[in-house]
């Protein structure tokens, strides 16, 4: 590879939010495969809240629409900056979900170490419930528009 194949358009490039989501779509499907939890409690847990906290940032609220992500670039890296990409959308609410569900499973059952990791990454029990409430309705614009 020697750049020529890659997308020209810079923009194009610093908006792919959806990688994040890939990643954690990674995470998911290795977790669901091998129920590797050291993996989760040493490392994946953290990149998966870490990640999630991007899409919460990135996102906003649009009377009667819901969760929207505006200025992405999808996958396909020639539909620039837009609004509410839905493969990105997509990937966001999966990512929200499966974040909000490992803090719930290492908070039930891997308290200490859910504590450890709350405390170096200063999560707050407050962007838990935004990823629910996130992950709930950032598909809804996008299937409706």
């Amino acid at each position: 590879m020697n750049g020529e194949e890659c997308s020209a358009y810079f923009l194009a490039s610093t908006a792919q939010y959806h990688i994040n989501a890939d990643i954690a779509f990674a995470i998911k499907r290795y977790f669901e495969a091998t129920c590797d939890i050291d993996f989760m409690l040493n490392c994946g847990a953290e990149m998966l809240f870490e990640t999630a906290r991007i899409f919460a940032d990135l996102g906003h609220y649009v009377e009667g629409k819901g969760f929207c992500l505006d200025g992405v670039t999808g996958p396909d890296e020639y539909t620039a900056m837009v609004n509410n990409n839905a493969y990105t959308n997509i990937m966001a609410k999966e990512h929200l979900q499966f974040a909000y569900d490992i803090a719930q499973m290492l908070k039930n059952k891997y308290r200490e170490n859910y504590d450890e990791l709350k405390q170096k990454i200063n999560l707050e029990d407050k962007e838990l419930d935004e990823w629910k409430k996130h992950q709930m309705v950032c598909i809804f614009h996008t299937m409706t528009n």
